[in-house]
């Protein structure tokens, strides 16, 4: 998942905005921070579970609607009270973090639940662009064409009709490469235990709808 907030004026305003339809983009940064100031954390949470216009609309990836927009927001680095300024990919490549023994891993078949999401699967397959709906400096024809190869790693047709691939593309995009990568970025400077942990039995408790499949 994307560890920073890819539009925040938008969702900001779009948040205010679903709560009290006056409040819009032409009042001021401070005009709306005083007006969320002022609403119940109840109230803000609910209101995470609206649904953002397809341009800024991620949750193909993410798989959690919209309560993700609470994530970290690239601050100036020259504000002396900037708490994120930085991105933490630059630190790990450049060792500024605290050096401290690492155990991280990934769990096969992370993205179970979007077997049982069949619209989302849909909805890749007609727009793999979405997949880099968050990489700046590509074309959409490019994205889409990215899309596309990423497509045909898992699979030559459609991902509705492999949902087995669906999973492993959805598990890999959205969990494995980029703990992999963390991994990666770090070792050199901090012992790093790595694991890959696999089940395979009968699932209890079930968060979600999961797709049966079989396991490897």
């Amino acid at each position: 998942m994307d560890y920073l907030q890819p539009y925040p004026k938008y969702n900001a305003y779009k948040l205010a905005n679903t709560i009290d339809p006056s409040i819009t983009t032409q009042n001021s940064s401070e005009e709306l921070l005083a007006f969320l100031m002022t609403v119940p954390a109840k109230t803000l949470s609910d209101t995470t579970k609206i649904h953002p216009d397809p341009e800024h609309d991620t949750r193909v990836v993410i798989g959690f609607e919209y309560e993700l927009i609470w994530k970290p927001v690239m601050e100036p680095s020259d504000d002396e009270d900037a708490y994120f300024s930085g991105y933490p990919d630059d630190k790990f490549r450049e060792g500024i973090f605290n050096k401290v023994p690492v155990m991280v891993g990934i769990t096969s078949e992370e993205g179970a639940l979007i077997g049982g999401w069949k619209d989302r699967i849909e909805l890749i397959d007609d727009h793999p662009e979405l997949l880099y709906s968050q990489v700046e400096g590509l074309t959409e024809r490019e994205k889409r064409e990215l899309g596309e190869k990423m497509i045909r790693v898992y699979t030559e047709g459609k991902l509705e009709k492999n949902l087995t691939a669906a999973v492993k593309l959805y598990s890999d995009v959205g969990f494995s490469n980029r703990i992999i990568k963390f991994a990666d970025l770090v070792s050199p400077y901090v012992d790093v235990y790595f694991y890959q942990y696999s089940f395979f039995g009968a699932i209890e408790n079930k968060a979600g709808p999961i797709v049966e499949m079989e396991g490897e």
